[in-house]
C-alpha cells in the first residue's frame, strides 16, 4: 500500500512536467497585430463570423438610380445616374464610370423672390446662373466595414458602408433669369461620396448615397466654388 501511495503522489507532478514540456516544445505562437491588420485591411476578418450574403471580391457592380439636389440657393434639379464599379476585394473598389443626366432644373424660390421677381434688382433679367447638365466621375471607393443586423426575428439585413474620392467633369449651361439659355461650359471637378449598400440574395443591392461634385462655377458674372451636393438612391446588380 505504501508503494502505491508514493507512486500516486509522484505521478501528478511528473505528468504536469511532461505536459508542460510538450507545450514548450511546440508552442502555438499568436499572429502579430501587424500581420492581422495587413490581412484584414485587404480581405476583411480572417474568421467567417459575419457570413457575408455573397462575396464582393473581383465582381462588377452595375447601378442605376436617381438623385436630387436641394441644398443650392440658386437652382434645384434631379439627376438620372448610372455607374460601374469593380470590387477588388471586400475593402477596395474602383468606380471608373459614374455619370448623371440632369432633369427638372428650376430656379429656387429664394432666387425668384429676391431677384427674378424683385423690381428693385438691377439688371436681373439679363443676369445668368449656371445649371449643371451632365456629370461624370471616376473614383476610388473604400469600405471600412461590413455588418448585418436583425430587422425582425426572421430577417437579417446585410450592409456595408463606403467612402469615395475621385475626379470628374461637370457640363453646365447658363440660365438667363429673364428667360432662355446661354453658353455651355465643361468644368473639371472633384467627386466626394459616402454611402451605405444594403445587400440582398441573388447578388442584388440597394445603395443610398451622398455625393458632392466640387467645381468652379460662374453666377451673376462672378466666379466661385460650386458644390453639386446630391442625395441619391440606386439599385445594383453584381455580375461575374
Amino acid at each position: 500500500m505504501k508503494v502505491l501511495r508514493i507512486a500516486s503522489l509522484l505521478a501528478a507532478p511528473v505528468g504536469a512536467l511532461l505536459s508542460h514540456s510538450a507545450f514548450a516544445v511546440n508552442p502555438e505562437a499568436p499572429a502579430s497585430f501587424v500581420e492581422n491588420y495587413r490581412i484584414e485591411s485587404q480581405y476583411g476578418a480572417g474568421e467567417a463570423v459575419l457570413n457575408p450574403i455573397f462575396s464582393h471580391e473581383q465582381r462588377v457592380e452595375l447601378s442605376g438610380g436617381a438623385t436630387y439636389q436641394a441644398t443650392s440657393s440658386l437652382v434645384n434639379y434631379g439627376t438620372a445616374t448610372g455607374s460601374l464599379t469593380y470590387h477588388i476585394n471586400a475593402r477596395h473598389a474602383v468606380e471608373p464610370v459614374y455619370f448623371g443626366h440632369v432633369f427638372g432644373g428650376r430656379f429656387t424660390k429664394f432666387l425668384k423672390d429676391e431677384i427674378v421677381n424683385n423690381p428693385d434688382a438691377n439688371n436681373a433679367a439679363s443676369a445668368t446662373v449656371e445649371m449643371p447638365k451632365l456629370l461624370y466621375a471616376a473614383s476610388y471607393l473604400f469600405s471600412p466595414f461590413y455588418a448585418k443586423m436583425h430587422i425582425t426575428e426572421q430577417t437579417v439585413t446585410h450592409f456595408d458602408v463606403y467612402f469615395g474620392l475621385g475626379v470628374g467633369v461637370v457640363k453646365t449651361e447658363d440660365q438667363i433669369l429673364g428667360g432662355g439659355t446661354g453658353n455651355s461650359q465643361t468644368r473639371p471637378a472633384a467627386s466626394l461620396a459616402a454611402g451605405i449598400r444594403f445587400l440582398f440574395p441573388n447578388h442584388f443591392a440597394l445603395r443610398a448615397e451622398l455625393r458632392d461634385f466640387v467645381y468652379t462655377s460662374k453666377n451673376f458674372g462672378q466666379n466661385g466654388t460650386g458644390n453639386n451636393f446630391q442625395l441619391g438612391l440606386a439599385a445594383s446588380v453584381f455580375l461575374f
